[in-house]
């Protein structure tokens, strides 16, 4: 796929479980933040151009959604990539990788305060996980009905990143990734309400 800087590589692929994958291979020590490739020349199929709305772009690499941007008539992705020291160019530590998916929406999300709904009509369950994906991070796996839960009490309170994925046996078919912002008021305990009292206390001004 051709790409808007020199010495990085991006090759597209298809597959079962994503419409697009785009696996980026970085020789560009200084990194890279900006519009990397395009989809008309990434020949991106007719159903990704003409409805972009049906479909998600995800950073599978830094787990991280991803928006399109139309450029010149053209629909441009956008991509970060970590630099590394120029000095392991020609080495075996040489390079930065990254991995951008596009899937079909089948996740349907909402965040409200500290609840979080969530269903699918697909695949098989839906993991939700605290932060990025990796072993020591804490998740939790749901059907794929409609779920609402209070996240707080499944990941905890000092999360910054919601990821949700959708599973059908071991292939990834769609993920949401929502961010916590730093500070955000939520309220931890619910009000409850006491029996009124029937008389008025003693000494109680009225």
């Amino acid at each position: 796929v051709p790409t808007s800087i020199d010495s990085v590589y991006v090759n597209a692929w298809r597959s079962s479980w994503a419409e697009l994958l785009f696996t980026i291979y970085s020789q560009h020590p200084p990194g890279f933040h900006g519009l990397l490739f395009n989809l008309e020349d990434a020949d991106a199929g007719n159903g990704v151009l003409t409805s972009p709305d049906q479909y998600r772009f995800v950073d599978l690499w830094n787990h991280e959604m991803v928006t399109p941007v139309k450029k010149n008539g053209k629909t441009w992705i956008p991509v970060t990539i970590d630099p590394f020291p120029k000095q392991w160019l020609e080495t075996r530590q040489e390079g930065s990788n990254s991995c951008i998916a596009v899937y079909k929406k089948s996740l349907e999300v909402k965040l409200e305060d500290k609840f979080l709904t969530f269903s699918a009509s697909s695949g098989d369950r839906i993991v939700i996980t605290g932060g990025d994906p990796i072993y020591q991070a804490i998740q939790d796996t749901f059907p794929t009905g409609t779920n609402r839960i209070n996240y707080i009490n499944y990941l905890g309170q000092n999360i910054h990143k919601i990821v949700i994925q959708l599973y059908n046996d071991n292939q990834l078919m769609d993920e949401v990734v929502l961010k916590i912002p730093d500070a955000k008021p939520v309220l931890i305990t619910e009000r409850q309400p006491t029996r009124p009292s029937g008389v008025l206390p003693a000494g109680m001004v009225e």
